[in-house]
């Protein structure tokens, strides 16, 4: 892997999607890596979605992953994955950021082949969610 620290991380996240920052931190040990996921939240190569959890900014599936929970209203975490074209890993993060956040909630279980699935509804609409690490969260 050549190229500047930032583009180490860019390209880790890019790889590991739903990773956090303390996974970053361990995978390069070094002080500078603080360095490197501001500058790269801050030119948009990255995107924090709430909890400490990292996304490759260029993608945006997680905006996908929104608008196909809109548009489905009740949902599993496979279904997500499919619209979204992100892995089930990723859409249970988020879904474990938006629930804290009071987006969405638990609605029920459904069984499958492979075992259960949980079914989750959103019961607050907005055009984006706006989550922030002081606790106070509003739609856009």
């Amino acid at each position: 892997m050549k190229g500047s620290l930032s583009d180490k991380v860019k390209d880790y996240i890019a790889k590991n999607p739903g990773v956090t920052e303390e996974q970053v931190r361990q995978r390069f040990k070094t002080r500078a890596c603080y360095q490197a996921i501001y500058y790269a939240k801050k030119t948009g190569a990255i995107k924090e979605i709430g909890g400490g959890l990292y996304y490759e900014g260029k993608y945006f599936q997680i905006d996908k992953a929104w608008k196909a929970m809109r548009y489905l209203r009740r949902f599993t975490a496979s279904d997500i994955a499919k619209m979204a074209g992100c892995t089930r890993h990723v859409a249970s993060a988020y879904f474990t950021v938006l629930s804290r956040a009071g987006y969405i909630k638990k609605v029920g279980v459904v069984k499958t082949d492979r075992g259960r699935r949980v079914v989750y509804s959103v019961i607050k609409d907005c055009e984006k969610p706006v989550l922030t690490t002081g606790g106070k969260n509003a739609c856009s």
